[in-house]
């Protein structure tokens, strides 16, 4: 996992992505995440 995190902070940094991205990232696949298990309900 280190190793994954330290490609992401690389690979963010140069391509100046914002960490904003990552969290809106990580907002959107808990709400699907939800509504999908939501519908085995």
């Amino acid at each position: 996992m280190l190793i994954d995190a330290v490609k992401h902070s690389f690979l963010a940094k140069f391509n100046e992505i914002k960490y904003a991205a990552y969290s809106e990232f990580l907002e959107d696949l808990c709400k699907q995440v939800l509504q999908k298990h939501s519908g085995f309900t």
